[in-house]
């Protein structure tokens, strides 16, 4: 059975926000560290991490999350990101 290793302490969402505009630039993008990052932050660290995003770089990570991901992948961070009344209406 696989088991889930956990940061020792959640950094900042800056710190999250940083590392996922790296992650995301170029050509393609580091799958692995967007799932990591998104996939050990509860809803309202990703929330915080969307609105710092938006702050920083002056543009939406869901649209970035869209151009960059494809597939299974791309549907399942999209709606990660968003809040529950935003992802019931897709």
């Amino acid at each position: 059975m696989a088991s889930i290793k956990l940061p020792d302490s959640v950094p900042s969402p800056t710190h999250d926000t940083e590392k996922l505009s790296r992650a995301l630039q170029g050509r393609g993008a580091n799958e692995n560290v967007i799932v990591w990052i998104l996939g050990h932050r509860n809803a309202f660290q990703r929330k915080k991490i969307k609105e710092t995003y938006q702050q920083l770089y002056k543009e939406s990570i869901i649209y970035l999350l869209r151009s960059k991901l494809s597939g299974v992948l791309k549907k399942a961070m999209v709606l990660w990101m968003n809040e529950a009344p935003e992802r019931d209406a897709m």
